[in-house]
């Protein structure tokens, strides 16, 4: 039952960032989601730091993608004020 719903968690973040204006909040979705695999694998499952690093290499993608998204934002509101 939890598999299902961090894979509609994740499809929903997922298209959520083909909208522009949602795409922020799809970012926050997948990060929790990401987050949420990175503790599951150091705490529950005990398989140590080898199988947490796909996860946190996702989260550091996801992190580049919110950064990305603040400078394209910024740019834009500047060009709309002039």
């Amino acid at each position: 039952m939890v598999r299902y719903f961090t894979g509609m968690v994740q499809v929903s973040g997922g298209a959520l960032l083909l909208v522009p204006r949602t795409a922020r909040v799809g970012l926050v979705l997948l990060a929790c989601t990401m987050i949420g695999a990175i503790c599951v694998h150091l705490f529950v499952l005990d398989t140590g730091l080898g199988a947490a690093i796909v996860p946190a290499i996702l989260l550091a993608l996801i992190s580049a993608g919110w950064k990305e998204r603040g400078q394209a934002e910024h740019s834009e509101s500047i060009l709309t004020l002039r």
